[in-house]
């Protein structure tokens, strides 16, 4: 039995394959983000604002930051609200890392592991002893 999208019989690495219809998958990923924006800009119409312009311009600098900040903050605060341990272990992940990375350098730490593993598992299916 072969796998339509090319001669790989079932039963051996997958990896070809992978490799073969990564080129298409990010050709189509692409195409449909330009279609998507091309839609958006297309069909933009600027919506009616009630209030002259010249009030937006009299907001502080510092409101501006602190709503920058509350806009990537606000997804922490439903989190807890919603999931506090998912949120909090998560956070806790990502703080692991970050510092494992910091203190230890990436080629030492978790994610630099995880690359050599990869490295290694890759190297094994090329050799044929995976």
């Amino acid at each position: 039995m072969l796998i339509p999208y090319a001669t790989y019989p079932v039963g051996d690495s997958l990896y070809p394959l992978a490799l073969d219809l990564f080129a298409p998958t990010v050709f189509f990923f692409f195409l449909g983000a330009s279609y998507r924006i091309t839609r958006y800009l297309v069909t933009y119409q600027k919506p009616f604002i009630p209030y002259p312009s010249s009030e937006l311009r009299q907001v502080s600098g510092g409101h501006r930051i602190a709503a920058l900040i509350n806009t990537f903050a606000n997804s922490s605060r439903v989190g807890i609200r919603r999931k506090p341990v998912t949120t909090a272990v998560g956070l806790l992940m990502h703080l692991a890392l970050s510092l494992d990375n910091i203190l230890t350098g990436p080629a030492h730490g978790v994610l630099g592991l995880l690359h050599s593993s990869i490295q290694r598992v890759v190297s094994l299916s090329h050799s044929g002893e995976l």
